[in-house]
């Protein structure tokens, strides 16, 4: 900042499910809490002599999935904080990841995966959803079923408007994914997002 005595910090609690299946590919999307009333606010000072500060999520925030927003002087900053301890590698090239305790190394089973896919023409489509097996591992680019009957490319249709809808991902669809976007849910671990490349085959 420069020449700003202070900010106003405003602090929403989120559901990361649906937050994420409101809108997939927008980790910061801020506009709907703007009729929101915050379960928090708070002003904080800026010391004139510096240009950065670093500021403690509220001790009871410090466990929760929660969006936190920062307005002054017109402008308006968010940024999502999602409280996990869980340990995500991705295996890019092959659509795989793998969830772990960042405390104990041990592998998270049963966390819950939610993957969208948003294709070339913009198109955000449901992918797939499932849970982690007992070695903590997902693969979120396959899809479940190869049976069905390949339909041609459609035009891009608009994205439901209560956000929750989006038609299923099909087998024609596949090469068209431009970027894939996961949740990964877990009751002892909390939750995490990531938005990845599809794999290259």
């Amino acid at each position: 900042w420069k020449n700003l005595p202070e900010v106003t910090i405003n602090y929403y609690l989120m559901d990361p499910e649906f937050s994420f299946s409101s809108n997939p590919f927008v980790s910061e999307d801020a506009s709907r809490f703007s009729i929101i009333k915050p379960n928090k606010s708070a002003v904080q000072p800026l010391p004139k002599d510096k240009d950065t500060l670093d500021v403690p999520l509220p001790g009871e925030y410090a466990k929760a999935n929660v969006l936190v927003e920062v307005l002054a002087e017109g402008q308006r900053k968010t940024q999502a904080y999602h409280a996990n301890t869980l340990k995500l590698t991705l295996t890019e090239n092959y659509g795989r990841l793998e969830v772990r305790d960042t405390g104990t190394d041990k592998a998270v089973s049963k966390a819950y995966v939610k993957v969208y896919a948003r294709l070339k023409n913009g198109t955000v489509r449901f992918f797939k959803d499932g849970y982690t097996d007992l070695r903590g591992r997902f693969d979120y680019a396959s899809l479940n079923g190869t049976n069905q009957q390949i339909q041609p490319l459609q035009q891009p249709s608009a994205a439901p408007k209560n956000g929750l809808d989006y038609q299923m991902l099909k087998p024609a669809e596949l090469n068209e994914i431009e970027k894939i976007a996961i949740l990964i849910l877990s009751d002892t671990n909390g939750a995490t997002t990531r938005e990845v490349n599809p794999p290259k085959e």
